[in-house]
């Protein structure tokens, strides 16, 4: 049964420059986008960001894994989304990444 592992933050508005095709945040999420294919288990992954919003831009970055077991141990390497993200601290914010972990429902 698949799981869905999520991180999300925000970012401010003026900040959502960094979204576009070879700015920095975009070049993050790129970045580890291409990493999870290698990951044992890793079934697919999507990133995106609300729209219509006025005070912040929420991102989202979302993978789903086949099995418990190949989700506990990617997220304990380096190549877990949040540490990654955590990595580059002057392009995502550090602090306030939300992780959550899903079950689907069959």
């Amino acid at each position: 049964m698949p799981f869905v592992h999520e991180v999300a933050f925000d970012i401010p508005v003026d900040r959502a420059i960094d979204l576009k095709i070879g700015k920095g945040l975009q070049r993050v999420i790129g970045f580890l986008r291409s990493l999870l294919p290698n990951e044992p288990g890793f079934v697919s992954a999507r990133a995106m960001h609300s729209v219509g919003q006025s005070n912040v831009v929420h991102v989202v970055i979302q993978s789903v894994w086949e099995y418990w077991d190949d989700l506990i141990a990617h997220n304990a390497s380096r190549m877990a989304a949040e540490k990654v993200l955590a990595e580059f601290g002057g392009v995502v914010p550090t602090g306030g990444l939300t992780v959550r972990t899903y079950e689907e429902i069959s």
